[in-house]
């Protein structure tokens, strides 16, 4: 498969890359490829989702679940007028990389996370992950945001208020990722913007999310709520699950 950065690895996979910086300033990164059922983990979920492609040798250099720490740099790259977020994984500081991941970043969303020149560390895990259709709603005469989960028959609720949203109804499309369907009912905190909205049990303390909702790109609407570095995102609480 062909790339804008010439690199020559034997094999390559689609993937996509999720970058998060809160309130206080924690850096992570996660990046998710299906088809090997692998992900990589610096220990935070929450963040937007670059789709790309990892390119590797050898399925065994990721080193899956032995909870080796791995070497990471992320970086913003330019290349005919194009931006791309681009990240190296290293066995160690001064290792050629053994694997390395691109994606188009049309919104620079690695430099809104001051991760456009960010080094960090982490491993290699197995995706245990399910996944399920969702629709987002929001009427215009209403507070209330909805969550419904069409393929595993659950929803969840909350009062959003009247002062967050443009435009104020909405209805948009897209999948909920989660780690154990039966947890949700404990995701009583949402992290939310037009990017993503992610479920997690406890206000920033936690660093495992419970689930996270992607929209479908083709989708026409949008959730509501424009990222900005000043403000990338919103957190509501009290959701409600049934």
């Amino acid at each position: 498969m062909t790339n804008p950065f010439n690199w020559t690895f034997e094999k390559s996979t689609p993937a996509f890359a999720l970058f998060f910086n809160n309130d206080h300033n924690q850096r992570a990164l996660r990046l998710e490829c299906n088809s090997l059922f692998l992900e990589f983990t610096d220990g935070a979920y929450i963040g937007r989702d670059p789709e790309g492609t990892l390119y590797y040798n050898r399925e065994s250099d990721f080193q899956r679940d032995s909870n080796r720490q791995h070497i990471y740099r992320v970086r913003e790259d330019v290349k005919d007028g194009k931006t791309y977020a681009v990240i190296e994984f290293r066995h160690s500081a001064n290792a050629v990389p053994y694997a390395k991941f691109y994606a188009p970043d049309n919104y620079k969303v690695a430099t809104a996370a001051e991760m456009g020149d960010f080094t960090g560390n982490g491993h290699w895990v197995t995706l245990r992950c399910g996944h399920s259709y969702t629709v987002i709603e929001k009427k215009s005469y209403s507070s209330t945001v909805t969550v419904t989960l069409y393929s595993d028959n659950k929803s969840a609720s909350w009062n959003a208020g009247s002062t967050y949203f443009n435009p104020s109804s909405f209805r948009v499309t897209g999948e909920l990722h989660y780690k154990h369907i039966d947890n949700l009912r404990n995701a009583i905190y949402a992290n939310y913007n037009n990017d993503r909205i992610v479920f997690y049990e406890n206000d920033w303390t936690g660093r495992d999310f419970v689930a996270f909702f992607i929209p479908k790109e083709d989708d026409n609407d949008s959730l509501g709520i424009e990222s900005t570095r000043t403000t990338p995102a919103v957190t509501f609480s009290n959701i409600r699950w049934s």
